[in-house]
């Protein structure tokens, strides 16, 4: 199954060369990996949990080819300047006939209070310049959309959010 995903920066913005309709000037993302991790201890008691701190980010990063995007993503990163939003949103395809294979977002993750904290730049003989970026953040949100393969229909929204700096999870 084919996935297209992009990503949006906001506050300031960043500008990119998709020209995917819906997501002009977007970033056009090659592969990506977001993961978390809950500390736990060996030892259990009657009494509790076996959890013994906040669960840990690691920061979602993202690869892309170079395009308008980088300067904007080179400077934020050497400056350490805060990013308000980043918007990440895959696509897969509707479903298996006519109309319905037309591409409907499967996964939004949102990210807030943003710092791009790793850049790194490859390439190789007649490779395409391909850039590396990790971003930290205060806040994040997945948003998973269930979908009916068969009819092509998208479900209801199922957020799920987790605030950093006030540990809330809802």
């Amino acid at each position: 199954m084919a996935f297209n995903t992009f990503i949006k920066f906001t506050g300031p913005d960043m500008n990119a060369g998709s020209t995917s309709k819906g997501h002009e000037g977007w970033i056009e993302v090659l592969s990506w990996s977001h993961g978390f991790t809950q500390p736990t201890t060996p030892t259990r008691s009657h009494g509790g949990g076996a959890t013994v701190e906040k669960a840990h980010h690691a920061p979602f990063n993202f690869q892309k080819i170079l395009d308008s995007s980088t300067d904007d993503l080179l400077k934020a990163c050497w400056s350490g300047k805060h990013i308000d939003k980043m918007e990440f949103v895959a696509y897969r395809s509707g479903g298996d006939t006519g109309a319905s294979q037309m591409a409907v977002p499967y996964l939004k993750i949102e990210l807030e209070s943003c710092v791009i904290t790793d850049y790194s730049l490859s390439g190789g003989p007649g490779d395409m310049p391909a850039e590396n970026v990790s971003v930290n953040y205060a806040k994040v949100t997945y948003t998973y959309n269930g979908q009916d393969k068969m009819k092509g229909t998208v479900g209801a929204d199922q957020p799920v959010s987790h605030d950093l700096t006030t540990n809330v999870v809802a």
